[in-house]
């Protein structure tokens, strides 16, 4: 109801108060104009058909008026006006608006986006007998909802409009939303960065540690931790399990030396769970902040306005970039008992006695190995030698020779020779190494042909 007397205040500062007072509206409501001048004039200088026809009023009506208390026939215009007031009065007075508790605000957006993301892509991915989505995707999810809620509360348009009071007692306070930015910004996720390890209590200490960065003295951890505990707990027995019939599918042989497993790897983990517990961790230490009860006004559309980042979306979450795979969990587990077979294979070689099926194939082969060993230090030594040969006098074994070779002839006489070089005598000191190599290597191959006809009698 807006009242102008024209006597008061021109029809300018009556139209720039009018126009004040509908600015900040919500809703578009009916107007009621109790005015001293002539109905048209009050019309056409106010505006109100060009309010009528944009939008700013779903109706009006005009009611001339005097200052007279005692007017019954003016009272009873006033009386009817009323009523058409209240009948065109619309319904909601904040539409596309809501006012919740900022708690319940937080607290519904992040299990409605984030939690029932977490578990349905979760159950998704078991069907299809992949891992656990990484702790870097889920952590991204999270704190992307935070953001998110923290951007709706900032939204300059909720400084620009005029709420109504939530009592005649509290007023409408737009500063109150301002004050818990801060409180919802620590409610985010830091980086969990998990290192595989050879010990089982390596990996759950450094779960445990980030969860130790967690805690906020006021609120209890300790329920937290024990349900982290369970989760891994879980986890390592049924990677064991799976382990262990993989390996009564593997191992046909007995004579095989035994395979200890090792942990399960930090790919396998629950990391659906593990996240899942740190922030509901995160969103208990909201009892720490009594402004979190308190009102707030949002827009709608700004909280419909959210989505998941583009890491998440990409199906199943199989890949970050789309080009790499994620093994699934039989791949997982083929590849952690592949490693521990090879362990044990290097372990029980290192043994002084080797537990073996044929101990004559064993021995065989050792020598075969030392053999290898010892024409492979010859060929180096003989080609690292640069030095000068040495000659030595030979003299052969004399004999005694018949009677009818006593005889002494005159020896013939021979040509003059020349002495041998220098470099003739490395040349034939070269020549004398590498025959004997020659000799070597032949008896080399002549012992490997019959070692490996050892070795396939042996299998047979």
């Amino acid at each position: 109801m807006f009242l102008f007397f024209q006597d008061e205040e021109s029809f300018e500062e009556a139209r720039a108060r009018l126009d004040a007072l509908l600015a900040p509206l919500i809703s578009v409501p009916p107007l009621l104009v109790l005015t001293s001048a002539a109905s048209e004039d009050t019309s056409q200088s106010l505006g109100l058909r060009e309010k009528l026809s944009g939008g700013q009023v779903v109706s009006y009506d005009i009611i001339k008026v005097a200052p007279s208390l005692f007017d019954i026939e003016q009272l009873v215009r006033i009386t009817e006006g009323m009523k058409g007031l209240i009948k065109n009065a619309p319904k909601d007075l904040t539409p596309r608006y809501s006012n919740l508790r900022a708690r319940d605000l937080l607290e519904n957006f992040v299990v409605d986006k984030v939690f029932s993301n977490f578990f349905v892509n979760a159950a998704e991915r078991r069907k299809e007998n992949l891992i656990h989505r990484s702790a870097e995707d889920l952590i991204e999810l999270y704190n992307s909802a935070i953001d998110h809620v923290v951007s709706v509360l900032a939204d300059p348009v909720l400084l620009e409009v005029q709420f109504p009071a939530e009592s005649d007692s509290i007023p409408n306070n737009p500063d109150i939303s301002q004050s818990l930015i801060p409180v919802i910004e620590r409610l985010k996720l830091p980086a969990f960065t998990v290192h595989d390890s050879g010990s089982w209590k390596n990996i759950v200490d450094q779960i445990l540690v980030y969860f130790d960065r967690l805690h906020v003295s006021p609120v209890d951890s300790s329920m937290t931790v024990a349900s982290v505990r369970r989760s891994l707990a879980r986890c390592y027995r049924a990677f064991t399990t799976l382990c262990q019939d993989a390996l009564l599918l593997t191992s046909l042989d007995s004579s095989l030396p035994p395979v200890s497993m090792a942990p399960p790897p930090v790919a396998f983990l629950p990391w659906t769970d593990i996240v899942h517990l740190a922030a509901m961790y995160q969103l208990s230490t909201l009892s720490r902040s009594p402004d979190m009860d308190s009102s707030v006004w949002v827009r709608l559309s700004s909280i419909e306005s959210w989505t998941p980042p583009s890491s998440w979306t990409l199906g199943l979450g199989r890949t970050r970039d789309e080009e790499r795979t994620v093994d699934t969990i039989t791949e997982v587990i083929n590849n952690s008992v592949s490693e521990a077979r090879e362990r044990s294979f290097v372990e029980a070689s290192s043994h002084t006695e080797t537990v073996t099926s044929n101990p004559q194939l064993r021995d065989a082969l050792k020598e075969e190995q030392k053999s290898s060993l010892r024409f492979e230090r010859m060929l180096e030594e003989a080609i690292r030698d640069t030095s000068t040969p040495v000659l030595h006098p030979m003299k052969s074994p004399r004999t005694p020779k018949p009677n009818f070779l006593q005889t002494k002839t005159p020896p013939k006489k021979r040509k003059p020779t020349s002495s041998p070089t220098k470099t003739k005598t490395v040349r034939l000191y070269v020549d004398q190494k590498v025959d004997g190599l020659k000799v070597s290597v032949k008896l080399e191959m002549e012992e490997n042909e019959r070692l490996e006809k050892m070795l396939e009698a042996a299998l047979k």
